[in-house]
């Protein structure tokens, strides 16, 4: 569940990367009112912000004259990376702004990643005024899923700023790596089933948004039940029988409700592993031998005492074509053409998945 960022955090980031970036040609930041404008913050706001980094001795206010850059915090001495940009969802995260695969690509890429979050003027225009601070392109993770993307990615292409989409959906013309939720449904059910299983559990922790992420018609869900069916030969209602949220799932476990009696493995992403392989062992309950587990993404195999995860992998083929564009849109300056890839993400197997 991700929280909203602080309105004076966005503020201090930005000032931040002005720091970061410091030629010492012009160490005098935008003075409060323009700050105002740009994140359409109230002045209180924005001092808040520059007062952590005047403590922080990153700013020295000087009276009738502005605030400077200290220049004992300038790196004159060493060069500049290239700086990327990277953006989730609807830009309002506090909680996991950026995913750190893609700050892996970045950063071995020879490169500095900057979070970046949406003015809360809603303006296009403030937030190009942000990116021209010092991001030389930017990376958006799940924009089709915020409604109100559309004009920022327009304003960047208008402005000629480099923009790759990490998405699920096939929905902008531009630069973009898609990697559709649907075929991961399908892919799920073929390999529990290949190995005996027709009756997975889906665990998740995103209730809020239960019905707009789960049960749309081309989700990883809706397309195993679908999938599932057709392999088992039965029918199914799409529907919460075969999903729930990890608190109900605990609440099942610890209401003598005899998970594996119903359910022969479970799927769930690898962050939620340590949680739920926890509640399993608080009542007796081992992989594999009790029941089977199916991660989204590389766990690490200490929680089940070092087995091996049967897992899908959802990193490696994104990163090789991240480092791809990286090297070709930042450091060759190559713009011509349209970047497009589009990732199966297939199933890597281990020992938690037994076959009966």
């Amino acid at each position: 569940m991700s929280l909203p960022m602080p309105e004076y955090m966005k503020v201090r980031s930005y000032i931040y990367n002005l720091i970061a970036k410091a030629d010492g040609q012009n160490l005098l930041i935008p003075p409060e009112n323009e700050l105002c404008r740009i994140f359409g913050v109230s002045r209180i706001t924005v001092r808040n912000a520059i007062k952590e980094l005047v403590e922080e001795k990153y700013l020295i206010p000087r009276r009738g004259m502005g605030t400077f850059i200290n220049p004992a915090k300038m790196h004159s001495d060493v060069e500049n990376y290239h700086t990327i940009g990277v953006i989730i969802g609807d830009g309002q995260f506090a909680v996991n702004p950026w995913n750190p695969n893609i700050v892996q690509c970045i950063t071995l890429s020879g490169m500095e990643f900057e979070p970046l979050y949406l003015p809360d003027s809603n303006d296009p225009a403030t937030f190009i005024e942000i990116i021209k601070s010092g991001i030389d392109a930017v990376i958006w993770q799940g924009a089709a899923f915020f409604a109100g993307s559309m004009p920022y990615i327009e304003a960047l292409k208008k402005n000629n700023i480099q923009l790759l989409l990490l998405d699920e959906k096939q929905t902008f013309e531009c630069d973009r790596i898609v990697s559709l939720r649907g075929p991961r449904g399908a892919a799920v059910a073929e390999y529990m089933y290949e190995r005996g299983h027709c009756n997975i559990l889906f665990l998740h922790n995103d209730p809020s948004h239960f019905s707009e992420h789960h049960l749309v018609p081309d989700s990883t869900y809706s397309v195993f039940c679908r999938r599932m069916d057709e392999l088992c030969g039965k029918k199914h209602r799409l529907g919460t029988e075969r999903i729930c949220s990890l608190m109900e799932f605990k609440k099942r476990l610890l209401g003598s409700n005899d998970i594996e009696a119903h359910f022969t493995a479970l799927y769930s992403s690898a962050e939620l592993m340590p949680l739920v392989t926890a509640a399993l062992q608080a009542k007796g309950l081992k992989v594999p031998n009790d029941i089977s587990y199916l991660a989204f993404g590389k766990p690490s195999g200490f929680f089940l005492q070092g087995l091996a995860v049967d897992y899908m992998d959802n990193v490696s083929l994104i990163q090789q074509a991240i480092y791809e564009w990286l090297n070709l849109r930042v450091n060759d300056g190559n713009l011509s053409g349209r970047f497009t890839r589009h990732v199966e993400m297939g199933i890597v197997p281990g020992a938690s998945v037994k076959r009966i």
